[in-house]
């Protein structure tokens, strides 16, 4: 048999030629090759700064609701003139921003997200339904949720590589900060390895570093 001649470097198969211009979808195009395709997605890059800023929005609205569930349940039942467990939504919504000290503008464009996909436009709002919604995943650590933001601050400005990850000393060296500023409201964080236990973690568990 004769022998196999490669094809010449700059020889390009039928099957790999590019889709002409015309060809491509507004939202992208794919591009196929001897080995499979390739998908080419179009974004607005100038609104991912957005994005991030409604993410942020959205978490810190979160985690206001979760750390003010006692004080955000008292306004709804005083509300709730016939106990009825629900409220209209006009009224959920102005009770839950005099307690959370939120601007007007700034719930009505959550109001899917903070009621659930389950609400579906009612016009009333089962508020012991809607605070059920917001629990920690790891109870034991409720102690900590007003410090949390403290915590992530020390955590990042010892995350000198930004990489994510700090060692177990650095861990617990901002746990111990934590406990000197704010003493016994913050009496879990004296022990770091009980916070590492609460959330599933051994101290140096994940690398021989152990980083965290």
């Amino acid at each position: 048999a004769p022998p196999l001649t490669p094809p010449p470097i700059d020889a390009t198969p039928a099957a790999a030629a590019l889709p002409s211009a015309d060809e491509e979808e507004e939202e992208g195009a794919t591009a196929e090759h001897p080995f499979g395709g390739l998908r080419f997605v179009s974004f607005d890059a100038e609104e991912l700064p957005r994005l991030r800023v409604s993410q942020r929005r959205h978490q810190l609205v979160a985690s206001a609701v979760l750390a003010q569930r006692d004080e955000l349940l008292a306004a709804y039942q005083a509300a709730d003139r016939g106990a009825t467990g629900e409220l209209p939504v006009d009224m959920w919504e102005e009770e839950t921003r005099r307690v959370l000290r939120t601007p007007p503008m700034l719930l009505p464009p959550m109001r899917c997200f903070l009621l659930g996909r389950d609400w579906g436009g009612s016009p009333t709002v089962r508020y012991q339904a809607f605070l059920g919604r917001f629990r920690l995943a790891v109870p034991q650590l409720a102690p900590l949720l007003p410090y949390r933001d403290y915590l992530v601050l020390l955590l990042a400005n010892l995350d000198a590589k930004r990489s994510g990850a700090v060692s177990s000393r650095q861990f617990a060296a901002a746990c111990k900060a934590l406990h000197s500023q704010f003493g016994a409201a913050a009496a879990l964080c004296a022990k770091p390895e009980e916070v590492l236990a609460a959330m599933g973690m051994a101290a140096g568990r994940g690398s021989r570093e152990g980083s965290i």
